[in-house]
């Protein structure tokens, strides 16, 4: 399931006009293709215009490669997540799910995509469905799953849709 959270991350900072730098450590062991084939060349092309756009979304939030890069942006995220910004929520369940930064804790990933998916985030709606889909850290619900993914997919979030049509109409 991390790698649905490393598609979400980097989804999000695509979609925001965020660059990614650099993706995680291990980022490379996970296969993200979705049935495209492989082009390095065109993986490369993309990289470096995205790295070329800001100084990568370690600036975002002050994450990086180093641990208390994480655990400073955790700080941040948790600050705006307190006063109510979805996207912060979204991100900050993020790193709880991943434990980046804190300490690896699903429930308090839920906690965190609930608030932001209550606010119609999309990433947090995916996430959301995904882990009640599957009953990764609460009871499995697919239904509720199916119904979070296709919120998600209908505000346009075009991994959604792709996971909807994957789990929920095979």
């Amino acid at each position: 399931m991390r790698y649905v959270f490393l598609l979400m991350l980097v989804t999000m900072c695509f979609l925001s006009g965020r660059a990614i730098a650099h993706l995680p450590s291990g980022a490379q062991d996970f296969d993200l293709s979705f049935g495209v084939p492989q082009d390095d060349a065109q993986a490369m092309e993309w990289w470096h215009r995205s790295a070329a756009r800001n100084a990568g979304v370690e600036n975002l939030f002050g994450w990086g490669a180093l641990p208390e890069d994480d655990v400073r942006a955790v700080a941040r995220l948790r600050k705006a997540a307190d006063e109510g910004q979805a996207s912060a929520q979204f991100l900050l369940g993020t790193m709880y799910a991943d434990g980046r930064g804190v300490p690896q804790d699903d429930e308090l990933a839920i906690v965190w995509w609930s608030k932001a998916a209550a606010k119609g985030d999309a990433g947090a709606q995916t996430n959301l469905g995904i882990s009640y889909f599957n009953g990764l850290g609460m009871p499995q619900d697919q239904q509720k799953g199916c119904d979070l993914l296709r919120e998600a997919g209908e505000q346009g979030f075009a991994p959604a849709v792709g996971i909807y049509g994957r789990l929920c109409n095979p």
